[in-house]
């Protein structure tokens, strides 16, 4: 899976495809991309190859995605790597009276002693086994991804509702109609309608951004979907309701911000 995204530096803005990661691609409804930075869908102007329809899942122990039908490859690869004498579990547990120490010409002392191997468990409150008397299956760590199993991926507006932009807005479009150009920097520049209750913000090459919507107070960042007609913010689809805005309100913005993209 790829996204587009904005990508700013010294003020100038590219537009960069950057493919999300392949363990734990998502994180708190974000999108983690293979160079440690993280997305909202606000910020993501296009996806290519989703697969969170298309039968890939994620192990709920390791969160690597792989389609359904590998989930057993997945399990032995893992298990494939079990090495007991190179586990963080081990324990040499010393046994008493064995330690033999040799003087080197050089004046070093070499030590040798004789231990028993146990594993811990990761628990380290001392309920240890003999390496042969542990159950595999059921607790060691590289077992872990089999008993964890798998879980689907992180469902939202863009899976539900593929590709929700066809037009970017430019700035020619405030201009057409007569949105007032407040706040002008290299970074980009900022329109407002007349009332100053919509604020729209564009970027360095003058693509839309977002839209602020204020309301008593308070401002709620969002994006347009021109193919679904619906306000998105970082949550999803934008809840008038939750924010106790009334049908008449939306109905204006909505008009106002329809009418941009005509």
């Amino acid at each position: 899976m790829k996204i587009l995204v904005r990508e700013i530096k010294d003020n100038a803005c590219n537009y960069v495809w950057k493919k999300v990661r392949s363990v734990n691609p998502f994180s708190n409804g974000n999108y983690c991309t293979e160079d440690g930075m993280s997305y909202n869908i606000t910020q993501i102007l296009k996806i290519t190859h989703d697969y969170r329809k298309s039968g890939y899942v994620q192990c709920a122990n390791c969160g690597k995605v792989f389609k359904r039908s590998k989930t057993n490859k997945h399990y032995e690869d893992r298990e494939r790597n079990a090495n007991c004498m190179k586990c963080d579990w081990l324990h040499l547990d010393e046994i008493s009276g064995t330690s033999v120490h040799t003087l080197r010409s050089d004046g070093k002392v070499i030590t040798k002693t004789v231990s028993t191997p146990k594993c811990t468990k990761g628990n380290y409150r001392r309920n240890w086994e003999l390496l042969s008397e542990v159950n595999k299956v059921a607790e060691c760590q590289f077992y872990a991804c089999r008993r964890s199993r798998t879980r689907g991926l992180m469902s939202d507006f863009m899976s539900e509702n593929p590709n929700p932009f066809n037009e970017l807005l430019t700035e020619k479009s405030m201009k057409t109609n007569e949105w007032r150009c407040f706040y002008n920097s290299p970074s980009g520049r900022q329109y407002s309608n007349k009332n100053g209750k919509i604020i729209a913000r564009f970027d360095a090459n003058g693509i839309l951004v977002e839209f602020s919507i204020i309301h008593r107070n308070n401002t709620f960042s969002v994006v347009y979907s021109d193919v679904y007609d619906k306000l998105i913010d970082r949550y999803g689809e934008f809840n008038w309701g939750y924010y106790n805005i009334a049908n008449s309100t939306k109905e204006k913005c909505m008009k106002q911000i329809r009418q941009l993209y005509k």
